[in-house]
């Protein structure tokens, strides 16, 4: 076996015709044009075009009208979910990469890494792996089954490959010039400015505006765009399945379904994740806070670590930090939360060291109440605090001091009513 194909940044080097190959894509990387320019001419001819061909002998020159090879080595059009037109033609090349930019396999279906993707269903062969952060779409769709805007660059997760459309682009342009209107903008763009802006004339995940089907989505969509009230409270997401205490391999940790409705800890739940349900339920808030986790509407996981986090070695006492991952538009998708058991050991430290002076007075009421809670209701409140961030919707639009009004309230109600 013989090496055929040397992959470049603009397309690839065919060893055997030693030749360039250069790609043209298009904005979703799909592979449109192949081509080379084998005579160096900085022009590039099509597949065949008529010369004028001269062999010269000592008989005379005999020159005649004759056709070459052109060096257009090839030419694809799709159907919008993938399907090519010219299926035969093109796939006697030895260079297989076509649709999104992904290599066409023998069975007709291409391979984008997690999963394996048919063409002619517009479906992929498995379910989605990270199926729980869209649930309103089947986890066999592809691109959120709008493959004009949007992309899957490894089967896992749609990407929007218009969340940068600027109305100076070329695009723009073109809706300008054949009078198309707001409705035909992504939902998200940037301004001239480089402000992005929402589009409310599309609909959720660039589906059109003009649908009367209202899902949970959406109403979760626009609560987040729009309101800054918690109008969720006390509606039971399980009815919806959203349950989405997870640990870092994405397993669940505790069903709220299971056991009749009472609930119960699944096979994957360790240790601290029982400990750390143990500690949510010995107070009132606490077990509020720990409902709607185990009912999140995003996945959520908690990591207890003994360390001192990155505030160690500083005057500050940072004891919990929550990761809220989000997507190009904004929308979150996950939240990862670390509680650095270290730092509140130092901190309850320092604290003991005022009653020890007979310096408590010196202490506000919160931080007399870290210094008698014990040390599992120091981690509980903790845990409070940074839920606060992780599953109340309403959180996710704050951001500075004001994220932090009802965490902290959460934090400091949990040590209020802690028993040691």
């Amino acid at each position: 076996m013989k090496l055929r194909i040397i992959p470049t940044s603009e397309g690839y080097f065919d060893v055997i015709t030693k030749q360039y190959i250069y790609n043209y894509t298009d904005h979703l990387g799909n592979v449109r044009l192949s081509y080379s320019d084998t005579n160096k001419d900085g022009i590039i001819q099509p597949r065949q075009y008529q010369s004028l061909i001269c062999n010269i002998s000592p008989a005379g020159n005999v020159c005649y009208q004759g056709w070459k090879p052109g060096e257009i080595v090839e030419v694809n059009n799709y159907y919008p979910f993938g399907l090519m037109h010219n299926y035969t033609a093109t796939t006697q090349n030895a260079y297989q990469y076509k649709y999104n930019g992904k290599e066409l396999q023998e069975t007709g279906m291409y391979d984008y890494g997690a999963r394996f993707y048919m063409p002619d269903l517009g479906r992929w062969g498995v379910t989605d792996p990270l199926a729980e952060v869209s649930r309103r779409f089947t986890p066999y769709n592809y691109g959120n089954n709008n493959p004009i805007r949007f992309i899957d660059p490894d089967g896992r997760l749609t990407m929007d490959n218009l969340s940068t459309y600027s109305r100076g682009s070329a695009v723009a342009d073109f809706n300008r010039r054949n009078g198309f209107g707001e409705e035909n903008l992504p939902l998200f763009y940037s301004d001239d400015a480089g402000m992005m802006i929402v589009n409310e004339a599309l609909g959720e995940n660039g589906q059109g505006g003009g649908s009367s089907r209202v899902t949970l989505g959406d109403l979760i969509d626009n609560y987040l765009a729009n309101s800054s009230t918690n109008y969720f409270e006390g509606i039971d997401f399980i009815q919806f399945g959203f349950y989405d205490w997870r640990n870092k391999n994405g397993e669940l940790i505790y069903d709220p379904k299971a056991n009749k409705g009472k609930g119960e800890f699944t096979k994957y739940a360790s240790k601290d994740d029982k400990k750390i349900a143990a500690w949510m339920l010995k107070t009132t808030e606490g077990s509020t806070q720990f409902d709607k986790l185990i009912n999140s509407i995003i996945p959520t996981t908690i990591s207890l670590l003994s360390g001192e986090g990155p505030s160690a070695g500083t005057s500050q006492f940072t004891m919990g930090n929550t990761q809220l991952s989000r997507n190009s538009a904004g929308k979150v998708l996950r939240a990862d939360i670390e509680i650095y058991e270290g730092r509140i050991d130092a901190y309850k430290k320092l604290l003991k060291s005022y009653y020890t002076a007979g310096k408590q007075h010196m202490l506000n009421t919160v931080q007399q109440s870290y210094h008698k809670a014990n040390r599992n209701g120091g981690i509980s409140a903790n845990i409070g605090h940074e839920l606060g961030h992780a599953v109340d919707p309403a959180n996710y639009l704050l951001y500075g001091p004001p994220s932090e009004v009802k965490p902290d309230l959460i934090e400091q109600t949990i040590l209020s009513q802690w028993k040691n």
